[in-house]
């Protein structure tokens, strides 16, 4: 079992490379060189990835607008979807091509594979504005989903179908003696195929440098969030505020302590706000008690009469006190 299974992850891995390689020449120098020069422009440069994608340049001159604009940037994924379907239509017309199991597995992979890789960077690309939907995204705006939903639906269909018809086709190749044993041998081999591929691919973007590249696969958040950076960098910094300081021969400041005392000995004193009507009220019965009392002293009721006065004439003075003395001021409205 490992000899099919190893076996089958090098097929697995020489169709995937096949594929992707093809539709990366197709989609290039076919969908956008070709249409470029049918348009009326030239190509400036490009350049292929052996494992990865790639990208090509072009200029006319004016700059294309209208339909001739949209063909040559959409020309890369319109070439991927009729190459999917003449593939599909040379394994529907050959009857010997359906018979031989390798080139069977070939044909379907390679057509459905181009099916969902077009729709899925279709979608995608115009949802997060990168590569060929670029146009459309900035051209959409926010009514963008209404296109990149159902062709992401329709990519999402074209993975599943293809998964199903590719799967047949492996069982083909992966003679096992259980049903059970023959899955696993294909899921491991899939996945050993893909990951290869895949494993390839990322190392080469990471060892060739490809600044175009990049820039032409970042997304509109990217894009902002550079901006964003970018302005925050060239911003100058602001100058640290300056820090006034008191020389030594300069008097000293009175501490708050000493001056909330100084403040509260200056200020007047009044009687809180919900003392003064009891205090008023104090003040009135003291007086009436004192005159009461040096009314019965002068009577001769009681003795000392004298000091009866003396406490009606200060219960007067407090009564007087007390009543001139303004309220406080009240909580403001």
């Amino acid at each position: 079992m490992a000899r099919t299974v190893v076996g089958l992850a090098a097929l697995v891995l020489a169709i995937a490379l096949g594929i992707s390689r093809l539709g990366l020449i197709a989609h290039e120098l076919v969908g956008h060189g070709v249409t470029a020069r049918l348009a009326g422009g030239h190509v400036t440069g490009w350049r292929l990835h052996l494992f990865g994608g790639g990208w090509l340049g072009y200029r006319a001159e004016p700059p294309l607008r209208g339909a001739a604009g949209w063909l040559v940037q959409l020309g890369g994924i319109g070439v991927e979807l009729t190459l999917a379907a003449a593939l599909a239509a040379l394994w529907a017309a050959s009857p010997r091509l359906r018979a031989a199991p390798t080139a069977a597995l070939a044909v379907t992979a390679a057509a459905w594979a181009l099916a969902t890789h077009a729709a899925w960077y279709l979608a995608a690309g115009t949802y997060h504005g990168f590569g060929d939907g670029w146009g459309l995204h900035q051209a959409l705006g926010a009514d963008r989903l209404g296109l990149a939903g159902p062709v992401a639906a329709a990519g999402i269909a074209a993975a599943l179908v293809g998964g199903r018809a590719v799967g047949r086709r492996l069982r083909a190749l992966t003679p096992t003696t259980t049903p059970r044993r023959q899955l696993i041998a294909i899921a491991v081999a899939v996945a050993l195929g893909g990951g290869a591929h895949a494993a390839l691919t990322a190392g080469e973007l990471a060892v060739r440098r490809d600044r175009t590249y990049h820039a032409v696969m970042q997304t509109e958040g990217q894009r902002a969030t550079a901006r964003e950076l970018a302005a925050r960098a060239s911003t100058p910094p602001r100058a640290p505020a300056s820090r006034s300081t008191t020389p030594r021969s300069a008097a000293p400041v009175a501490t708050s302590s000493a001056a909330t005392a100084a403040s509260r000995r200056s200020a007047p004193r009044c009687w809180p706000r919900w003392w003064w009507p009891y205090g008023r009220r104090h003040g009135v019965v003291a007086a009436r008690r004192g005159a009461d009392r040096g009314g019965r002293a002068a009577a001769g009721d009681r003795p000392g009469g004298g000091v009866a006065g003396g406490g009606a004439g200060r219960g007067a003075r407090r009564a007087r006190a007390v009543a001139a003395r303004p309220p406080p001021p009240g909580p403001p409205a």
